[in-house]
């Protein structure tokens, strides 16, 4: 199947399941889209690349809530869908910060600033080494195993709300390693 075939089987699937939901629908889109050009680019070689994403899904929730309140009861189990069906399972991750009603800039640091321990795109590159040693390798032990060029060092952050703002302190921020490819924001509809 060439990646426009898949591009097209992706994009239908995603109209098909998130008909009802346009917020879903559109980060689903945006997210698809990013990928495809991040992955493809130029059509006319798009079949001679590989075919797994070169970058890590963050899902970022807003402030005072938390990850499960936001991705998974809104917006009705966002990573399970990626990871299902977009075949994503190893590329997204999503976690709580420590204080949920932080300051933006706190929760930019707890995101990615690399002097922080334990911040959340080290967890999620972590996370997709054990992902690797167990689906790729058949080795769950064997994390140390993992060749270095095979963890995606880019990402795309999925912000809900205010983990938006976080996002973008940090991606404004000295300490930015310009290592995310996109950021995208959901709105929340007023009803």
């Amino acid at each position: 199947m060439t990646k426009l075939e898949t591009y097209k089987k992706i994009k239908t699937a995603i109209k098909r399941q998130f008909m009802k939901n346009g917020v879903i629908r559109i980060i689903l889109l945006f997210v698809l889209l990013k990928m495809f050009n991040v992955i493809c680019g130029d059509l006319s070689f798009a079949d001679s690349i590989k075919s797994s994403p070169n970058y890590l899904v963050i899902l970022i929730h807003g402030v005072g809530t938390n990850y499960n309140s936001t991705f998974v009861e809104k917006y009705g189990n966002l990573e399970k869908y990626l990871k299902q069906n977009l075949n994503l399972d190893g590329y997204v991750y999503g976690y709580n910060f420590l204080d949920s009603k932080g300051s933006n800039y706190d929760h930019a640091k707890e995101l990615a600033d690399l002097s922080i321990a334990n911040n959340w795109f080290e967890k999620a590159r972590e996370g997709f080494k054990s992902w690797y040693a167990k689906e790729v390798l058949k080795k769950p032990n064997a994390v140390d195993l993992v060749p270095e060029n095979v963890i995606p060092h880019k990402y795309i952050l999925i912000a809900h709300s205010e983990g938006g703002l976080a996002a973008r302190a940090y991606v404004t921020s000295d300490y930015y390693n310009n290592d995310v490819a996109a950021l995208i924001k959901s709105l929340e509809r007023k009803t």
